[in-house]
């Protein structure tokens, strides 16, 4: 059974005690040139999400289309709508020339946006929708929570239609959750629509926040992602020339601790991992944002974040910017910040599991990790520099 809502942002469902979903599927309306509607529910017990049960804003696919359509803007719509490309939303989307302009929106720490809709022939290009669960108890979650971007996987035409495939993906949407407690082995993704043509969509953005004393996400043994769209074309890589999408944000927070920051892409070609790949003409691949272009954080806030990137998780500066930290898994270049002549400035920076020394870094210091003009610059946690190089 498929239940539809029609809640917004200002008009949540409540359930005074528990909730229980077994099976079937909650969903909202939509896509929509100016969408409104999102699945905002408010809990004032625990929460069960089976795993037989779906709450989907977009599943990405159009293998269900009666609850998995997207439902975030339609195609040619949204912040993140530019031409020849894929959507974009947390970075940019992935695209077939050396494209430039793309806009990131949204809050990292509270987001509520929608996907955008990528650019094509076919009008099922939408962007993922939003999914808001406020839970007062503990919210166990063994079932999908998904609000994806939409894109086909070939290049071609639909065979009851003979509508044409050809476009840009979706980009992915926003899941912003709230519980005592989490745990379970579901999935939990925002990630950007898939697409072998004009670009997948980037992906979109998660926060899941723990507000019981003591809690963290230890019990919690699924997944929670949004990465970024990549090329499901048979044909030869070579052929379509498609820089893949940015990853989105995952946002966690447990109790009064920091918040941790999550960029996690993979690049894959028709189901095999990729390298970095590039647009043709284009220097550096496509990156998440730094902060967030249009509608953010206010900087004070991302100052007490802590970023981890990992895979081949990717930041691109906007503005200056200062958080508390940042981490790289490995120090192989399968992580990079483009600074494009800006600088970050963090309290610590990890590579590989090492800490980096206080000081000013830049392409020259840390090359195949810090790219471009501008610097990441490691001082105490009070704003001295206390360094000597």
């Amino acid at each position: 059974m498929v239940v539809s809502f029609n809640t917004t942002a200002s008009s949540a469902f409540l359930i005074s005690g528990d909730a229980r979903l077994t099976a079937g599927t909650w969903t909202h309306g939509g896509p929509a040139d100016v969408p409104t509607e999102m699945v905002n529910v408010s809990v004032g017990g625990a929460m069960t999400v089976g795993a037989n049960a779906r709450i989907v804003a977009g599943t990405g696919s159009n293998a269900d289309d009666n609850d998995g359509a997207p439902r975030g803007y339609t195609r040619a719509h949204g912040p993140g709508y530019l031409r020849t490309a894929g959507g974009s939303y947390a970075g940019d989307g992935g695209h077939i020339t050396n494209t430039t302009g793309f806009v990131s929106y949204g809050s990292i720490l509270d987001p509520l946006s929608y996907g955008s809709g990528g650019w094509g022939d076919n009008s099922g290009y939408g962007g993922g929708g939003v999914i808001r669960l406020v839970v007062g108890g503990a919210l166990t979650m063994d079932g999908v929570i998904r609000s994806r971007g939409f894109g086909y996987a070939l290049n071609g035409t639909i065979p009851e239609t003979g509508e044409s495939t050809a476009g840009g993906a979706g980009s992915g949407g926003s899941i912003n959750i709230t519980a005592a407690s989490l745990s379970g082995s579901g999935s939990i993704d925002a990630n950007g629509g898939n697409n072998g043509l004009y670009g997948p969509g980037s992906g979109g953005r998660v926060k899941v926040a723990l507000t019981g004393a003591g809690e963290d996400f230890s019990g919690f043994a699924g997944t929670i992602e949004a990465v970024g769209g990549w090329m499901e074309s048979l044909e030869s890589p070579e052929f379509f020339d498609v820089s893949p999408a940015a990853a989105g944000t995952v946002c966690l927070q447990a109790g009064a601790a920091n918040p941790v920051v999550k960029v996690h892409n993979v690049f894959r070609i028709a189901g095999v991992d990729s390298t970095w790949r590039v647009a043709t003409g284009e220097a550096v691949p496509s990156a998440t944002h730094l902060p967030s272009m249009q509608g953010g954080d206010v900087m004070s806030a991302l100052k007490k974040t802590a970023w981890e990137l990992s895979g081949r998780g990717a930041i691109r500066l906007t503005a200056d910017a200062r958080v508390a930290s940042l981490t790289l898994a490995s120090d192989g270049g399968d992580q990079r910040v483009y600074t494009e002549g800006h600088t970050l400035t963090v309290s610590r920076f990890t590579v590989n599991g090492l800490k980096v020394p206080y000081g000013v870094y830049t392409s020259a210091d840390k090359p195949g990790i810090i790219i471009g003009d501008g610097a990441v610059e490691v001082r105490n946690s009070a704003g001295m520099a206390v360094y000597v190089r």
